[in-house]
This record gives structure tokens, sequence and C-alpha cells, in this order.
């Protein structure tokens, strides 16, 4: 079975009012939009959702969702250069039987993909 690509990174969360009750969605969105690939994740309003969080207008519903949503994105679009640096560093620390010394300084990958994950 063919592996399943998931929408392309980086992705971004939006919050606005949607709504004139003052409801706000939280939503997660793909920053780059290919409309004829991305056609699933269409909305009718015309944007293009990985996931919607929520519809509320009660603060501390929106605090949690939005904080959920931040929480996944950062982990989302720092994660292929989380494995890179690991794979690095895996490959210096075992003499590249596992891993790949050709991409570079771990230490500096490893900084790299630290300070995109937030940490």
């Amino acid at each position: 079975m063919a592996e399943m690509k998931h929408t392309p990174l980086p992705w971004k969360v939006v919050s606005q009012p949607n709504f004139d009750n003052g409801n706000v969605y939280t939503s997660i969105q793909p920053v780059n939009v290919d409309e004829e690939a991305m056609k699933p994740l269409a909305m009718m309003n015309g944007e293009f959702h990985v996931c919607r969080m929520s519809h509320t207008a009660a603060s501390w519903r929106f605090d949690y969702h939005r904080a959920n949503a931040a929480f996944i994105v950062k982990a989302v679009n720092a994660h292929d250069a989380l494995l890179e640096a690991c794979r690095c560093a895996l490959g210096h620390l075992t003499g590249n039987m596992d891993g790949d010394m050709d991409l570079g300084d771990p230490v500096e990958l490893l900084r790299a993909a630290l300070s995109k994950a937030g940490a």
C-alpha cells in the first residue's frame, strides 16, 4: 500500500470571528495552497483547513483550542527538522553505521531543530 501524503507544510493557526453570533473558530490551515490537490480540504467559503478546532464565543474555550492548535502546528512544522537532526547526530555517534553524517554539523542541526520546535 502506498504511503499517504499529508498536506504540505508549513501549517498555520488561524483564529477569526466567522459568525454573526460572536463565535470564533480556530483552525489549522496550510500556508501554501494548491487548490487542485487540496480539494478535500476546501470549505464552502474557499478556505482550506487541515483541522477545525472550535466554534465558540467562550474565551476560556477559545484559549484552550487556540493553545492546542498552536501546539499541533509547532510539532508538525518542526517534525522534519527534528528527524534530520536526529539522523545526523546518530550518524556521528555511531560512526555513520546507522545514521547520516553527510547532513552537516549535528550540534547546529539539533540547535536549529529545537529552536523550530520552540525549545
